[in-house]
């Protein structure tokens, strides 16, 4: 059975404590969570949290900078949370530096980091929006990337919603780049140009023909991101995981 996974940032307006979301995520039957930070705990809390309700961390987004700066310390703290993956959540280049060759270099910068991940035994992968799909100088973002990087040390954690914002096909891409395409941000989009957010299953993407290819591409993780802020936000994000675990 597909692994189904909730980023934790769908919660981020809910006034309960971390460890108290953990279990709501539990009782909805997710299988793990990826984490958008651990707030106040440790990793060996939220660990021992997890281990309690019956999840896995499937994985992190962690940021740019610390990625660069500190990936002893970040590699430490996810092997404690017995984390599967170490995701990059976007990378906007430097002001003044030239478009294809900002993107170069960051790929090659991943390729090491995605290296020294792969040794301690988990994968590295990067998180789009729309704005790597946007196309200059006769290419884009996304593509200058998942080209100049090894799909051994560079995954792609494709966000459903925001490729497909962009006007692109989320299968065209995971197609394009099979040997990166392992982690899948399963997102629903209102219509193109329009992200506001929606229940998975309720919108306009072809969550089936995702699925399906996936299951062929040996993706690994699933994971729902609902960026809701109102309304019944676990309601809809249950809505959601009933809908792909329909499909899957």
């Amino acid at each position: 059975m597909e692994k189904i996974a909730l980023q934790m940032y769908s919660l981020r307006t809910l006034p309960q404590d971390l460890m108290v979301k953990f279990e709501q995520v539990a009782a909805q039957g997710f299988d793990g969570v990826e984490l958008a930070g651990g707030g106040d705990y440790t990793p060996a809390q939220i660990r021992e949290k997890l281990d309690k309700v019956g999840l896995v961390c499937a994985g992190s987004h962690t940021g740019y900078d610390l990625l660069k700066n500190d990936l002893d310390t970040v590699i430490a703290n996810h092997k404690i949370l017995g984390a599967d993956s170490i995701v990059c959540p976007g990378f906007h280049p430097a002001e003044g530096e030239a478009f294809v060759a900002a993107w170069k270099r960051v790929a090659a910068e991943f390729n090491e980091i995605g290296k020294k991940v792969a040794d301690a035994g988990m994968w590295f992968g990067y998180h789009n929006h729309s704005f790597e799909f946007e196309r200059k100088e006769g290419t884009c973002a996304e593509e200058i990337l998942f080209d100049n990087t090894d799909p051994q040390y560079v995954k792609m954690q494709l966000d459903t919603c925001w490729v497909e914002n962009a006007g692109c096909k989320a299968v065209d891409y995971m197609n394009k780049y099979p040997n990166a395409a392992k982690l899948l941000h399963i997102k629903e989009l209102t219509a193109v140009g329009d992200p506001a957010a929606k229940p998975v299953g309720t919108g306009c993407i072809d969550f089936p023909s995702i699925v399906q290819l996936a299951k062929k591409l040996g993706v690994k993780w699933y994971t729902i991101e609902h960026e809701g802020e109102e309304g019944d936000i676990l309601g809809d994000i249950k809505q959601g995981l009933d809908y792909l675990r329909s499909i899957t």
